[in-house]
């Protein structure tokens, strides 16, 4: 009897410390990297549109530290950083701005993360507003701005800004166009270019979707690993007065990521701060 009693308590010891060491074993998340590319061409001439910009950008930072603070902030190899599109005739200092929105925690001391963490989240603002301040200074027209090239911004630097191990979110906050001023220098493969300006031959029509399909009407695909890449275009603007221009848009952006082998992607046009903020949060969610 008491062999059995004896044998009962070894067994019930023995079930509890796997629990235990279960319980303690610690599962260590996927690492975040989020890349927020800024398209500031002429779309900050949008009534509003420099604040709506700072306020997104505020929110996916506060989104970034919640990662941070569920994955532990000691333990954390999150990344963050906000990064300009290439554009000629710039009046700020590209390298030096977005030098003042980069954070990798995996790259700070531990006793120095949260301090940091609290640190960026402070002054993220402030830089904001004087980079916006910067981009408009003295430009108060269309003919004032040089377009973004965001398909240049894919091929040369998003490589660069994708981590191999991480999971890699990419935010364009842009109206989604992809055009340039009369003369400027762009890529030409059969029907596809690094310019949207194609949509000009189909803005209007009822049956646009059938040309571009059948013309095969597209951006050239970068042929660069973004497999392990999300990306959401937010802030999509028509400019023309036209019924179908947001949903032409929507359909280049994703015949072309599809091309590029990206399969999570969203779509969020223009609209109040909160309904964006609210979209945002599903995209992440």
């Amino acid at each position: 009897m008491k062999t059995n009693i004896f044998s009962t308590i070894i067994i019930a010891l023995l079930i509890s410390s796997c629990s235990i060491e279960k319980s303690s074993t610690v599962i260590e998340k996927q690492p975040e990297n989020y890349v927020i590319l800024l398209d500031l061409s002429d779309r900050l001439l949008n009534n509003g549109q420099a604040e709506q910009d700072i306020e997104l950008i505020c929110h996916l930072f506060d989104k970034f530290e919640s990662t941070v603070r569920d994955n532990l902030i000691i333990n954390s190899k999150d990344k963050f950083r906000v990064v300009i599109a290439p554009q000629e005739k710039m009046n700020i200092n590209k390298s030096q701005m977005e030098s003042l929105f980069y954070l990798d925690m995996s790259k700070i001391n531990i006793a120095e993360k949260r301090k940091n963490l609290e640190k960026f989240k402070e002054n993220i603002k402030n830089s904001l507003n004087k980079l916006y301040a910067e981009a408009l200074c003295n430009k108060t027209k269309t003919s004032d701005f040089q377009g973004a090239h965001i398909w240049r911004y894919f091929n040369d630097y998003l490589p660069g800004d994708i981590e191999k191990d991480d999971k890699n979110r990419l935010f364009i906050l842009s109206d989604g166009y992809l055009d340039f001023e009369p003369g400027s220098i762009t890529k030409i493969m059969g029907e596809k270019s690094s310019s949207s300006a194609f949509l000009n031959m189909v803005r209007g029509k009822a049956n646009w979707r059938e040309i571009i399909e059948k013309k095969d009407y597209g951006i050239i695909a970068v042929d660069k690993p973004f497999d392990s890449l999300s990306v959401c275009l937010m802030e999509i603007y028509p400019k023309y007065a036209n019924l179908d221009e947001t949903d032409m848009i929507q359909l280049v952006w994703k015949r072309w990521l599809s091309e590029m082998n990206i399969k999570e992607m969203n779509f969020i046009p223009h609209a109040s701060i909160p309904k964006m903020k609210g979209q945002i949060d599903n995209f992440l969610n």
